[in-house]
């Protein structure tokens, strides 16, 4: 695998992560030889080296090669390099091969041809729960978890608005008739459950991106801008609730204030 310094991403992305630009193999390498985990400080590039030639026989690897490697400088690196040094580190080999607590960052070696780093890893069918990895792929691995399950909410909350969207017009078109029920917005039981509520599922989605976000993960604008989309939806299916009279002004007051909703100055039809 090439070495390569770290440049900035296509122009398409998000400014943010263009400034901030992208990982290198090298630096991927320091990351996980230095990280502290529960057993260990972190390595020396002397020490890993040293792991490296007790694996794998003296002489397999210096020092010098390992600092080259961080340093962006020589040849290209071997995928038998890569499986060396993830082998001593206690690191998946994919950890080092593409950035996986940056799933947005596209990644810096042209043969991944401008893929992000969590295309590329899925494409690798990269489970970094098994094995376990003694600590240094933790944030990784919470990277990737909360990632998935951020995807997931996504997907849950565009299908229960689309669900809202229908039962809020009714499937007739006609107007429906006020609930008492407390969660107002859970309407026609057959059409819509408890994982499927518009309100939750933005919820969940919040919260996933916080976690995203406490894990340093770069949140691109074209995902905030996504969820405000989503925001803007859910509010939406708020104000039509209320002018159809499917939930009363306080139940649509308090839906707003306990979801964060914006009230919304859409059209009355969708």
């Amino acid at each position: 695998m090439e070495i390569k310094k770290p440049q900035k991403i296509a122009e398409t992305a998000d400014s943010e992560i263009a400034s901030a630009g992208v990982s290198s193999l090298g630096e991927r390498l320091r990351r996980y030889r230095t990280v502290k985990t529960d057993s260990e400080t972190g390595l020396s590039a002397t020490q890993l080296a040293e792991k490296v030639n007790e694996l794998y026989g003296e002489k397999s690897i210096t020092r010098s090669v390992i600092a080259n490697i961080e340093n962006g400088r020589g040849a290209d690196v071997s995928f038998e390099r890569i499986v060396q040094l993830a082998h001593a580190l206690n690191v998946s080999p994919v950890a080092l091969i593409v950035d996986c607590e940056q799933p947005w960052f596209s990644d810096a070696n042209p043969v991944f041809a401008g893929l992000l780093n969590y295309q590329i890893y899925y494409r690798m069918l990269v489970n970094l729960s098994l094995p376990h990895y003694g600590g240094r792929m933790d944030n990784a691995s919470s990277v990737l978890w909360n990632f998935a399950q951020y995807n997931l909410s996504i997907a849950n909350a565009l299908d229960a608005v689309k669900r809202y969207e229908k039962i809020v017009k009714g499937p007739d078109g006609s107007e429906r008739e006020p609930v008492d029920d407390d969660d107002a917005l859970y309407l026609a039981e057959e059409n819509a459950g408890t994982e499927s509520g518009a309100t939750l599922a933005l919820d969940d989605v919040r919260t996933y991106r916080d976690f995203l976000k406490g894990l340093h993960v770069v949140i691109p604008e074209s995902e905030a801008r996504h969820i405000r989309e989503l925001e803007n939806r859910v509010a939406l299916i708020v104000t039509i609730s209320r002018q159809k009279g499917v939930v009363t002004e306080e139940q649509a007051q308090r839906y707003e204030s306990k979801y964060g909703l914006k009230r919304s100055n859409g059209a009355s039809t969708f």
